[in-house]
């Protein structure tokens, strides 16, 4: 029976890492979710646009 035991320490190895790597996703989305920055979108953008912009300057393709 070494192929039984075998067989059940892997099934045990990889539902172990399958709940492990389920409470990370869950963990980092709520760590993500909690972030408080304190700005909008609408700020963001406001405070990311060049008052005086580049003259001349062409889009790369």
């Amino acid at each position: 029976m070494p192929n039984s035991d075998t067989a059940w320490w892997v099934g045990a190895l990889f539902i172990i890492f399958t709940i492990l790597s389920i409470a990370a996703i869950i963990i980092r989305n709520n760590a993500a979710k909690k972030d408080a920055v304190g700005r909008s979108e609408k700020d963001t953008i406001a405070t990311n646009v060049s008052i005086d912009p580049r003259k001349n300057t062409r889009k790369l393709d």
